[in-house]
């Protein structure tokens, strides 16, 4: 009987040790947003019509899974991948929007007496009940924007991530197209048929 009763209680503490585990990893393992997407995009002219066009889009969930399109150079074909964040990123997610007071847009003001036509950047932060899009060209721009915004810009090189065949990403790229579309009287309508290059501020 004794020996059963041993049994009992060390299957009992292994089987609290391993819930104990298990939260604490689930604590670590979530970020105090509950969802992240950040994007590069821009509008062109080529022939007559604005085109929009997605450089880079990157969407990170509460546990650090993220999924990630991204292009070799520009016009390229889109790679996809997908993969976990690290501790370091973990940390400057965290960092940036534990409180949050950044504005919606930081771009129109810094466009009246500039013609720019290079990429935009969003953010697209989910935090408790609240969301919002922060938007940005990297010019007089938040310090803590500015240092998110070039880590994520190298996640394929900083996080090994796996490629992937396709990824389900036009319902927001028609998003960020309604989204974006009231800033295109503030782009210069310039057609540059087949030679199109932005002109990206130094970020």
């Amino acid at each position: 009987m004794r020996p059963l009763i041993v049994i009992t209680v060390l299957l009992t503490a292994l089987g609290c040790q391993q819930s104990n585990t298990g939260t604490k990893n689930d604590k670590v393992s979530s970020l105090l947003i509950d969802d992240l997407k950040y994007s590069s995009y821009t509008w062109y002219y080529p022939s007559g019509q604005w085109e929009f066009y997605l450089n880079y889009y990157v969407h990170i969930d509460k546990k650090g899974h993220f999924k990630l399109m991204f292009r070799d150079s520009l016009m390229s074909k889109p790679k996809y991948y997908q993969g976990i964040i690290n501790d370091t990123i973990r940390d400057r997610i965290d960092r940036t929007f534990s409180i949050d007071t950044f504005k919606t847009d930081y771009k129109s003001s810094q466009l009246q007496n500039i013609a720019y036509d290079g990429f935009t950047y969003c953010f697209d932060v989910k935090k408790d009940t609240s969301s919002k899009k922060i938007v940005f060209i990297g010019y007089s721009s938040p310090a803590d924007l500015e240092r998110l915004s070039n880590i994520l810009d190298n996640l394929v090189k900083t996080t090994n991530p796996a490629r992937v065949d396709t990824m389900e990403i036009s319902e927001y790229t028609k998003e960020l197209q309604r989204f974006s579309s009231a800033s295109l009287s503030l782009l210069p309508q310039v057609e540059v048929p087949g030679k199109w290059q932005p002109v990206k501020i130094s970020r």
